[in-house]
């Protein structure tokens, strides 16, 4: 399967020449995590939750999250769309800033793309050690759940 790599809705101001604007992208793919990489975090890997609600601006609250993230306010990361999860990590040079008052903000186009509408419950998934934090519809947890009990109604839970 050929790699994808996920990339940057990034707003990005007046660009002199279209060759400009060429180059901006190859170098802002190049520096994106391929998709496949996202499962294929170690075993190991120690994540933190939360669940926020998105109010109709884009905006999520989660100090604890973005304190073990090591966000703080102005923190540059990228965000990106990836199979209906918003994708969030550190990236230098990037449009999108943690807010002055420590929220992340999820651009329109992407909560678009994702499903995720104003009042939405949101789960937060952070890994501190990758710089990682992907917000997904609460709905996730349902489906969880579900598996779950029918793996224990029919005996093989653990």
């Amino acid at each position: 399967m050929p790699e994808k790599i996920v990339r940057p809705l990034a707003r990005t101001r007046s660009l002199s020449a279209p060759s400009s604007a060429s180059r901006l992208v190859q170098s802002q793919a190049q520096r994106l995590l391929p998709v496949g990489e996202l499962a294929q975090l170690p075993s190991s890997t120690a994540f933190q939750y939360d669940i926020a609600v998105m109010d109709d601006h884009g905006r999520i609250a989660s100090k604890a999250i973005l304190r073990d993230l090591g966000w703080s306010p102005g923190h540059v990361v990228d965000m990106s769309a990836v199979n209906g999860n918003v994708v969030i990590q550190s990236r230098p040079g990037s449009a999108f800033r943690v807010t002055s008052k420590g929220l992340v903000q999820i651009p329109a186009r992407i909560r678009h793309w994702c499903s995720l509408s104003s009042a939405t419950r949101v789960l937060l998934v952070a890994a501190p050690s990758n710089d990682l934090l992907v917000v997904t519809d609460i709905a996730v947890l349902d489906e969880l759940v579900r598996e779950r009990c029918a793996a224990l109604s029919e005996g093989d839970a653990s």
